[in-house]
């Protein structure tokens, strides 16, 4: 099983560094449990917890939002999506059922538009868990199209597949990453082959539950010509080991049949970080990079202690996810009972390796 390994930029611990502050830093009073930022237009457009907020540049609040009403007892914002073509701002969380809302950049108290948290016969209903170690992570594929990967977890529905004579062989399956209008109803792209969706799901003859199948969303990002995921997961499926992986789909496949992917490794003076914990891309003398920060830790949903950044040049990046994928094509060999997505039958609507 091959490794990529990123090499190691610094070394570090998840404590806060006291920095006396030039005069050029500004600050806000106190905000409840911060999570995402965005920004547009000369203005940042934060989730809270039970709030939305937006500041100028001085950090002044022009608008706060209340995103926790009627039953909802705490609403932690997992994800705040731009959609510059629509003036909206699309926001998931933890309260009301974990449903996602679309409000205007103007008004954000003004719910445009919002999934159903109640109707039990749409299996298409966009919502990401309840619970807030189970994450999700959303970006804009085009103007008119999102992408969202939803961690399995608490009030995710359950999704029965079905393919003729080989009805519920697969015994439980989700709908992991999905393409999606802006009214976050699925994108189809003209048959049933071609929605676009991609489904976690336990193995055939399988008794577990989708909960040992759970793949942890990190970061998600667009470079070039493709869309790519950083997660944490088991090494496969009925391992004990959780690892990171990288994954890759290509910006004109909304079918997600390109989907390929790696395991992703960081190691420091002969120890193996490998929870990645957030990532962005970066360019350095004229070489862009994917520089990630990483922990070490057997549960991803408990990371404390020293940590690393690694980096590596997205020129490698694709070379090796490449490499990953003609090795598979070529016959790599892999027991697909370990796999976590479907494969159609038919027509091997996806096809997935661990490298």
């Amino acid at each position: 099983m091959s490794r990529l390994k990123l090499f190691i930029v610094v070394t570090l611990g998840w404590h806060a560094t006291l920095v006396v502050p030039s005069p050029e830093v500004r600050r806000t009073s106190q905000l409840s449990e911060l999570s995402n930022l965005q920004v547009y237009n000369n203005t940042l457009y934060v989730g809270g917890l039970d709030r939305l907020y937006s500041f100028d540049e001085d950090l002044n609040v022009l608008q706060s939002a209340d995103t926790c009403t009627g039953p909802c007892k705490s609403n932690y914002n997992k994800v705040l999506l731009l959609n510059e073509t629509g003036q909206t701002l699309m926001t998931c969380g933890t309260g009301n059922g974990g449903i996602c809302e679309r409000r205007l950049l103007a008004n954000l108290s003004y719910v445009a538009h919002s999934s159903s948290s109640g109707d039990n016969t749409n299996v298409d209903t966009l919502a990401v868990s309840t619970d807030r170690n189970r994450l999700a992570v959303a970006l804009m594929w085009n103007m008119h199209l999102f992408f969202i990967a939803v961690t399995y977890g608490e009030n995710v529905r359950n999704v029965s597949i079905r393919y003729g004579i080989w009805e519920n062989i697969f015994s439980h399956a989700y709908n992991a990453l999905t393409l999606r209008r802006t009214l976050f109803d699925i994108n189809e792209v003209g048959n049933y082959e071609g929605n676009s969706k991609l489904r976690l799901q336990t193995s055939p003859g399988s008794l577990s539950s989708l909960n040992d199948f759970v793949v942890y969303y990190k970061y998600a990002f667009q470079y070039q010509l493709y869309t790519f995921l950083l997660t944490n997961q088991k090494t496969y499926v009925g391992d004990d080991t959780f690892v990171s992986k990288v994954a890759r789909l290509c910006n004109y496949d909304p079918t997600f049949k390109t989907y390929v992917d790696m395991e992703l490794g960081c190691e420091a003076d002969g120890i193996k970080y490998n929870l990645v914990q957030d990532a962005t891309v970066a360019q350095f003398n004229g070489t862009d990079y994917l520089i990630a920060s990483f922990g070490k830790s057997s549960d991803p949903e408990v990371v404390i202690g020293a940590g690393v950044l690694c980096a590596i040049s997205m020129t490698n990046l694709n070379s090796d996810l490449s490499q990953a994928k003609l090795e598979f094509v070529n016959g790599y060999p892999f027991n697909l009972l370990k796999r976590y997505l479907e494969i159609n039958i038919y027509s091997n609507f996806v096809r997935k390796t661990s490298l």
